[in-house]
């Protein structure tokens, strides 16, 4: 199992599933990640456990899984974190989470053991299983520091388009598994749960479908 200390988790209400990213999320903001501190002359381990068991769903988001908060647009870091993030640099990979432990590595680099494995086209990886393949993810500490949010507002934004640095996971828990949802998007299955979903329509689907369709005129 794996530990977390001084984690804020934030618990989201039930909400109904699609293909879509979920982005309700269990979100480590001040828990050091599952990381190894680099790769100069062997890797020393830097590492702290997470204990979070799969969700109480059939499937949920990726996002679940991530070990930062994960800002969709400037402006949603400026809220969380209370400032401006840097400006946006175009010579560098748009970059939605930061590290906020990274700067305290001894080694010039970070290494962390779960990331979704990404094509050069930022097309997740499919491994022999079928199943999205997993990567580590070395970064700078610099680099794993900070952000790189393009702007959402301008048209045409150079470098906005590259394929983004992808944010680590947690370790997958025994009952949790990667696979592909809907539109080839990369979600998580609760592999205790998610056999209800393929069961089929209950009564009361079934019962469901009759009013609508009797409101609309259909009969079936």
């Amino acid at each position: 199992m794996q530990r977390l200390e001084n984690a804020a988790v934030e618990v989201p209400p039930k909400l109904p599933f699609t293909g879509l990213r979920s982005f309700y999320s269990v979100r480590f903001l001040r828990a050091a990640p599952r990381r190894r501190s680099d790769v100069e002359g062997g890797r020393g381990l830097l590492e702290t456990e997470v204990d979070v068991p799969a969700l109480p769903y059939p499937k949920y988001g990726l996002s679940n899984l991530y070990l930062f908060p994960y800002y969709q647009t400037r402006e949603d870091y400026e809220r969380a974190v209370g400032q401006a993030p840097p400006p946006w640099d175009p010579n560098r990979p748009p970059k939605y989470w930061f590290d906020p432990n990274a700067r305290q590595s001894t080694r010039r680099n970070v290494v962390y053991d779960f990331v979704i494995a990404t094509s050069e086209s930022g097309t997740p990886l499919v491994g022999s299983d079928g199943k999205p393949m997993l990567d580590l993810l070395v970064l700078p500490k610099e680099e794993a520091a900070t952000v790189n949010i393009p702007p959402k507002d301008v048209a045409n934004v150079p470098g906005a388009d590259r394929p983004e640095v992808p944010c680590p996971l947690r370790a997958l828990e025994p009952d949790e598994e990667l696979f592909f949802d809907f539109g080839g998007i990369v979600a998580v299955k609760n592999k205790n749960l998610y056999p209800s979903l393929e069961v089929g329509f209950t009564a009361e689907d079934r019962a469901l479908l009759r009013a609508i369709a009797a409101k609309l005129g259909v009969s079936l």
